[in-house]
């Protein structure tokens, strides 16, 4: 079985304002696998949290997504705006492997992790919105 391209960055540390390829926090990983495995540029942000949500909707680049609203209709590549409680704060990819959709995440202190979609939620991560690259849309 070939090995999922995400296992390279697994396990990579979490660094406020790093975006690869030896470090990331939430959002340098999220622009340092766009533009890697997606040929997508995404502009760098301030180590704000609330700019992440900001930039899906303010962001001339970024008003190349599109707000997907049916977790049955994921793509890899795909970013999931996430949070602990009612305020958005963190982001993630969605990646496909074992025939299951999860998520590629950076957190404070553990670093690069994939939890599966389930696993996400029985760990209390709850999903704000779904944002898939405009080109990929249905």
């Amino acid at each position: 079985m070939k090995k999922h391209w995400a296992a390279d960055l697994v396990g990579k540390p979490w660094e406020p304002g790093a975006s690869g390829p030896d470090s990331f926090d939430c959002w340098g990983l999220v622009r340092y696998v766009q533009k890697k495995y997606f040929d997508r540029h995404v502009p760098k942000i301030g180590f704000d949290r609330r700019a992440i949500i900001d930039m899906f909707s303010s962001t001339d680049i970024l008003k190349q997504w599109t707000e997907i609203t049916r977790k049955d209709s994921l793509v890899e590549g795909d970013c999931i705006i996430m949070s602990p409680s009612r305020n958005p704060i963190h982001v993630g990819v969605i990646i496909y492997i074992d025939n299951m959709f999860g998520v590629l995440h950076s957190i404070e202190p553990v670093g690069v992790i994939y939890v599966t979609m389930s696993d996400l939620s029985m760990s209390g991560w709850i999903t704000q919105r779904l944002y898939r690259w405009s080109a990929c849309s249905d």
